[in-house]
């Protein structure tokens, strides 16, 4: 299963810029959060609803999801700089490497959800870092095969080892029923989010 789960703080060449730049205009790089959204520990606004205290409880917790969710992925960006990787960059790093066989462009592209020319750039980017490698299909030479590097590999273990670091100082102080409630609260929105048609 693919764990999918900002600005660089160091100087870019001018087509690393423009590679950044092309991915946030397509708008796959998620909007993460400045300092005019932080806000005191434990706030959330209220509902503008006359609701019943439920509905005050369900606002708050949906609020501070959709924070917690920001904010961790900001703090994950954060600690990424030093690999000289982008969310868009090592997203696709993970979805290649879960295909055994390498992806066609074409269907990364399906999965990424972006178009054409901005997966060309992002693929020039990791094939500048030797993290991937293209090669023309067997059935179809003009079809290209994307496949993980032995580099392209490393450097998924050291971004493993930055996620799992800070889940570890995130949920420090949360108990295990908590967590497996959690778990289960979350697994019954994800649910209930899907599209109908799904279900």
């Amino acid at each position: 299963m693919v764990q999918v789960t900002a600005t660089l703080g160091f100087t870019e060449t001018a087509s690393a810029a423009e590679n950044h730049q092309a991915e946030r205009s397509e708008g796959y790089m998620l909007a993460l959060p400045t300092e005019e959204f932080a806000l005191p520990r434990n706030a959330a606004p209220r509902s503008h609803s006359s609701g019943s205290p439920r509905d005050e409880i369900q606002f708050a917790v949906a609020f501070k999801i959709i924070l917690a969710a920001r904010l961790w992925r900001a703090r994950f960006t954060e600690r990424m700089k030093k690999l000289d990787q982008t969310d868009a960059r090592w997203t696709a790093l993970y979805m290649i490497a879960d295909a055994s066989k390498g992806l066609t462009q074409t269907n990364l592209a399906e999965r990424l959800g972006v178009r054409g020319p901005t997966l060309v750039r992002l693929l020039d980017a990791l094939e500048h870092q030797h993290l991937i490698a293209r090669e023309s299909a067997s059935h179809d030479r003009r079809a290209k095969i994307i496949s993980i590097s032995a580099k392209g590999r490393e450097v998924l273990a050291q971004v493993d080892g930055i996620a799992a670091t800070l889940r570890d100082e995130l949920f420090t102080g949360v108990s295990d029923a908590d967590l497996q409630t959690t778990d289960r609260v979350l697994q019954h929105l994800s649910h209930r989010l899907e599209p109908a048609s799904s279900e």
